[in-house]
């Protein structure tokens, strides 16, 4: 994973102990093939367990769209589903953040 810094990659964990944060890259380097020029794909998003329900999601994908932003990208993208798997990103939660397709 720390090869992956020099591509852009971007890991923030909450200060809360426990498994919350998030990890974006440019999606032109990103690990899956995407076409999404000057956008930044967020590998994974994760807030576990007694974490869920008090705005840590919120917080990280903030601070995300406010760090793609300083650095020019022209929008983020992510990987989910119709339905909420454990490994994709929950479609209700994307939408709510006003997310499209």
């Amino acid at each position: 994973m720390t090869d992956r810094f020099e591509d852009g990659l971007v890991f923030i964990k909450s200060s809360v102990r426990g498994k919350c944060f998030i990890e974006y890259i440019p999606a032109k380097n990103a690990w899956i093939p995407l076409d999404a020029k000057n956008f930044m794909y967020i590998d994974c998003l994760w807030v576990s367990g007694l974490l869920k329900g008090h705005g840590y999601s919120s917080k990280l994908l903030k601070m995300c769209i406010e760090d793609s932003k300083k650095k020019g990208m022209d929008g983020i993208c992510i990987l989910s589903t119709k339905k909420k798997t454990p490994y994709l990103a929950d479609p209700k939660f994307l939408a709510y953040k006003g997310f499209s397709v």
